[in-house]
């Protein structure tokens, strides 16, 4: 996120998508709070890394602490939840081959799989061979013993 406010304001950087200039999104563009991002930056932020990977696992207490470390109200860190689990949801049946509601039908599938795997293959071509396809998501404890440390 600090990245993109680096870049500039939101907007403008939306509006360089493709599709960005038709007359609903325009409209949206227009529209657009930069505040918003302020406040849910602030939201992400009071939640331990645990709660920002598993979102599932946030209830009351945990929405209670978020919302006073933040200084929103809960019923914010709610709307926030809920909008990135409908976004979760919504990847999730594009990556499945599903379409996205509200598009013009076939602007979702515009990118053919010959087109994607093209975009991939410069990013792969700096990856060292023999890197499994999975990598788990805990680093492997290292022994302390340098003896041991050469076995593993």
């Amino acid at each position: 996120m600090q990245a993109m406010k680096k870049m500039g304001s939101m907007s403008k950087l939306l509006g360089m998508l493709p599709g960005a200039n038709s007359g609903a999104m325009k409209k949206q563009l227009e529209n657009f709070d930069e505040g918003e991002i302020v406040r849910t930056q602030a939201i992400v932020q009071s939640m331990t890394p645990t709660e920002r990977r598993e979102p599932k696992i946030l209830n009351g207490s945990r929405r209670l602490r978020i919302a006073n470390g933040s200084g929103r109200s809960v019923k914010e860190v709610n709307s926030l939840v809920d909008r990135f689990s409908a976004a979760q949801k919504m990847m999730k049946t594009m990556r499945n081959g599903g379409s996205i509601p509200g598009l013009p039908a076939g602007m979702a599938n515009s990118i053919s799989a010959q087109q994607s795997a093209g975009l991939r293959k410069p990013l792969s071509k700096n990856l060292p061979k023999n890197l499994p396809n999975n990598l788990p998501n805990k680093k492997k404890s290292r022994s302390g013993n340098p003896a041991k440390r050469a076995q593993e």
